[in-house]
């Protein structure tokens, strides 16, 4: 299966997960197209200033991959800074979240899977 640039669902984000700021996503993969595998993996743009807030994943894991940037994250409450080519797995029943504090764009890509029971 083949899927064009031009097919994949953009959506817009404004304080996700009680973040600040705003930011984009490109879907890549949706849980309907998944095979009961995950429910997302998706290219975000987070602008300066701009975050996901803290959130827990339940039953899924997460996977940032940082395309481009640097980020300042949090692991279970444990500050952390994410740079170009770096990987942050948050494991089901774990939290985290994410913020651009720099002058520039940061691109990440997100991989949210079900964990098998």
């Amino acid at each position: 299966m083949i899927t064009k640039a031009k097919e994949h669902r953009r959506s817009q984000h404004e304080k996700l997960r009680e973040g600040k700021g705003k930011l984009e996503m490109i879907h890549f993969l949706e849980e309907a197209g998944s095979f009961g595998s995950g429910r997302m993996f998706a290219r975000a743009v987070i602008p300066p200033g701009s975050s996901i807030g803290e959130h827990p994943h339940n039953g899924e894991f997460e996977l940032y991959y940082m395309l481009d940037g640097t980020a300042q994250v949090t692991d279970n409450g444990v500050p952390g800074v994410l740079e170009t080519g770096d990987v942050m797995i948050c494991k089901d029943g774990d939290r985290h979240s994410i913020e651009n504090k720099s002058d520039k764009d940061i691109e990440i890509l997100f991989l949210i899977l079900y964990v098998k029971q």
